[in-house]
């Protein structure tokens, strides 16, 4: 004789129990908040320095790009050209050249702005002027310094027109 087995299907009151357990506790959700605000105490630091020390390469690939021009545009053209620094303000224009995006316009640049947003500093240069003779060699050797959040980053001249960013 064989016996049936019976399985015990649960009643609906323990069905509706389960349903109603089926979300997060308070306590799980606060734990979970108190690691997502550990994560981000931890990235948003490091996020922002690394903008930082992104605007920063970008103004001095920007500033060793625009005395690499100043300098070839000299030798083409078979004349003097100059940067001219801005003093006390964060800009320089190289004077005598259309901004390449409004030629009406002379080509000036701005380190304050976003994406850049870094301070310029300029040694030795006379009068904050760089000028190129008619060969594309510089009037003298110097350094142009950019800082931003503490970090500094140097474009350097030597006195045959070559330019590093070291």
């Amino acid at each position: 004789m064989t016996q049936a087995v019976r399985i015990a299907r649960p009643d609906r009151a323990t069905r509706q129990r389960r349903v109603a357990r089926s979300g997060f506790t308070l306590l799980e959700l606060v734990v979970v908040l108190v690691i997502l605000l550990a994560l981000a105490g931890i990235a948003l630091p490091r996020y922002a320095m690394a903008q930082s020390r992104y605007g920063l390469g970008m103004a001095a690939n920007r500033v060793a790009a625009d005395v690499r021009l100043t300098a070839e545009g000299a030798r083409a053209a078979g004349e003097s050209r100059s940067i001219q620094f801005g003093g006390l303000q964060d800009v320089y224009w190289l004077v005598d050249v259309p901004d390449p995006d409004r030629p009406d316009q002379g080509y000036l640049v701005r380190l304050d702005l976003p994406p850049y947003e870094v301070d310029l500093h300029v040694t030795p240069f006379l009068n904050s002027i760089l000028t190129f003779d008619a060969y594309g060699e510089p009037s003298e050797a110097g350094m142009v310094t950019l800082e931003r959040s503490g970090m500094k980053r140097h474009v350097t001249l030597d006195e045959h027109g070559g330019v590093a960013l070291p």
